[in-house]
């Protein structure tokens, strides 16, 4: 289960993930931390998206995530969306 909070955030996002192939096998929200989360993906290879102080993050392959631009926290969601999927979609 997906917390409502989380599928506002990225819900759309999450979706498009799934359709490529990487389902959610597991998140958490922290409403107490400043409403951080963690979502877990698995499909290829699996993967973490977190938001942390309002910044978007993933968590895999660090050469993978280099060559892919994903190596660093991201203020904008749009960009940080846009560089997953195509990231994801390989």
């Amino acid at each position: 289960m997906i917390a409502p909070a989380i599928r506002a955030d990225i819900g759309v996002l999450l979706d498009q993930l799934a359709r490529l192939g990487y389902p959610v096998v597991d998140s958490r929200y922290s409403p107490e931390c400043f409403g951080n989360w963690v979502v877990e993906l698995a499909g290829p290879n699996v993967f973490r998206m977190c938001k942390d102080r309002s910044q978007s993050m993933v968590t895999a392959d660090r050469r993978s995530l280099e060559r892919a631009d994903l190596w660093r926290a991201f203020d904008d969601r749009e960009a940080f969306a846009r560089l997953v999927l195509a990231w994801a979609a390989g």
